[in-house]
């Protein structure tokens, strides 16, 4: 399996992502540096060019010595989003079994129907005794009603480990949840290394309480770098040409709908110096 290695300063990034193992593990380990799998980056080609990208990004903004804890960063932030990615998908396939399987238990419980099980041989075989239909159905109402299903109904990650606010999406489809928390994901990458920079590095925010052009522009590029994001590309006429859309502009803006989403659902986003 392909991977990044890298070689951070675990004390400082501790502080802004939680690792697997304690403190005394990751330095005691630190000499073979911190080998970490994600799932966009496949190829050796891809994890080539990311390093090398990446490394430009950050020569280009006086960064270079911050290499292997930005990466590292980004990379262990890219995961987490896909952690959420595959708990949502778990979590609308559980919702589609249970309607399913409420819908049959109380088509079962109205008309009497029969439970049958049909054999490789095409025969089948039934259950007609009505009270033991309705054990049955109790059995399976009692195991959706403790969250008691199969993972094979439950999901990759098992309905348990789903996390918390994944139970409180309304959105019609999976697509259009995934879609709508773009904007919770691009916030909080860019909350989350911007943090960073304003603390460890020298590309800090002028602006008191608020991060700036700078600080935003390079989160811009880094997650375009990382396909986070697709560069802003415009059709004008019969050519495609990169119009001036301020990046800083772009990422402000994402960051400004976040916060009025966390305002209204009763929350506050940590202050960033």
């Amino acid at each position: 399996m392909l991977y990044f290695n890298l070689y951070p300063d675990y004390e400082i990034l501790s502080k802004y992502v939680r690792f697997n193992q304690t403190f005394e593990q990751l330095v005691n380990e630190a000499d073979q540096g911190y080998p970490i799998v994600v799932d966009y980056f496949d190829t050796d080609d891809k994890i080539d060019r990311v390093q090398k990208t990446f490394r430009k990004l950050l020569v280009d903004n006086k960064l270079e010595a911050h290499y292997d804890n930005l990466l590292l960063l980004s990379l262990i932030l890219i995961n987490q989003h896909q952690s959420f990615i595959t708990a949502a998908n778990d979590y609308y396939q559980i919702q589609i079994a249970k309607k399913e399987i409420r819908k049959f238990l109380s088509t079962c419980n109205k008309n009497g129907i029969a439970l049958s099980v049909k054999k490789p041989n095409g025969k089948s075989d039934k259950i007609n005794n009505k009270p033991v239909i309705e054990w049955i159905g109790k059995l399976i109402q009692e195991a959706i009603d403790n969250n008691n299903m199969p993972r094979s109904i439950s999901g990759h990650l098992g309905f348990s480990a789903i996390p918390n606010y994944i139970f409180n999406i309304n959105a019609p489809t999976l697509d259009s949840f995934i879609k709508q928390n773009d904007t919770r994901f691009i916030s909080e990458f860019c909350i989350t290394v911007c943090t960073y920079l304003n603390s460890e590095t020298t590309l800090q925010s002028s602006i008191n309480g608020d991060f700036d052009h700078a600080q935003l522009t390079f989160v811009y590029h880094l997650m375009v770098m990382l396909n986070l994001l697709k560069d802003k590309v415009f059709q004008l006429g019969s050519t495609v040409e990169h119009y001036d859309y301020q990046p800083h502009k772009y990422i402000r803006s994402t960051l400004n709908q976040y916060k009025k989403k966390l305002k209204l659902d009763g929350k506050k986003l940590k202050n960033p110096n």
